[in-house]
């Protein structure tokens, strides 16, 4: 795992409301082991913040697998915990949700191909004849300019309007949309983080993105309803919608608004 530190601010000039930002990229099934532990080993060295408290958050694909329990204020040693079952936030990921069959596919694709391709000859012979009414001027002007004169080049400008006609528009299946996408769903995998999110009372949806501490609150949307928070904090992601690969993108964002207990928050 690589870590980077980009500065892209003058340290010399104070900024105020200042961002920071954490960003994972992907990696598959081993990058994502990679970054939970390197989240781990960041977590414990720095200083006077923890992973949990970046105010942007962006993953890709494995990364946006770990982004989102973090926005939530997931810390990464419970994220290492799912996978032997001795968290308290987090259910135990199992194999089969990270490994399950894309079923669905490879049942449909081929299916789908076989049925496409009977169809294309009587789909091309439907064309052909929803067409006709439309060349009948052209082929019969064609018809006895070539009887008129039989020769190649009347020939074809008779046969042309068939031919168009004929190879319509309609493109020939191809073997290769008989192929899934992918060997795997991911639809177990979005299941169990957004079973988990709403275990721990965590909203599945960047509009509603809040978080919430003793003395503090954050919140990106002045008109989203309070939730109740839970021991931690509020946050929200977006769900992952690919099915057949991990290639979802994920990216939350926190701006701070620091009032007292006894004072209203800004509306």
């Amino acid at each position: 795992m690589g870590l980077r530190i980009v500065q892209k601010s003058d340290l010399n000039k104070k900024k105020h409301h200042s961002k920071i930002a954490l960003v994972l990229a992907g990696g598959a099934i081993s990058g994502g082991a990679f970054k939970a532990g390197g989240l781990k080993a960041l977590n414990d060295f720095l200083v006077n913040r923890k992973v949990t408290d970046f105010d942007i958050y962006v993953g890709t694909s494995a990364g946006g697998f770990l982004a989102a329990p973090l926005a939530g204020g997931i810390p990464p040693e419970e994220i290492l915990k799912s996978l032997d079952g001795t968290s308290e936030h987090f259910s135990q990921l199992s194999p089969l949700e990270i490994y399950y069959p894309n079923w669905r596919e490879m049942l449909e694709k081929p299916l789908q191909y076989l049925f496409n391709r009977f169809a294309y000859v009587p789909n091309i012979l439907l064309d052909f004849f929803q067409a006709l009414p439309n060349i009948s001027d052209s082929l019969k002007k064609g018809f006895l300019k070539f009887v008129q004169e039989p020769n190649y080049s009347n020939y074809e400008k008779m046969v042309r309007p068939l031919a168009r006609a004929l190879y319509s528009g309609r493109a020939a299946p191809s073997v290769l949309s008989a192929i899934p996408t992918g060997m795997f769903d991911n639809h177990a995998l979005e299941g169990f983080l957004a079973e988990n999110m709403k275990k721990n009372h965590l909203s599945n949806h960047f509009k509603v993105l809040k978080r919430s501490s003793v003395g503090t609150r954050r919140t990106t949307s002045p008109s989203a309803k309070p939730c109740k928070p839970p021991p931690r904090c509020l946050a929200s992601t977006s769900r992952f919608a690919s099915r057949a690969s991990i290639t979802s993108t994920g990216a939350c964002s926190r701006r701070p608004t620091s009032i007292s207990p006894s004072k209203k928050a800004p509306s």
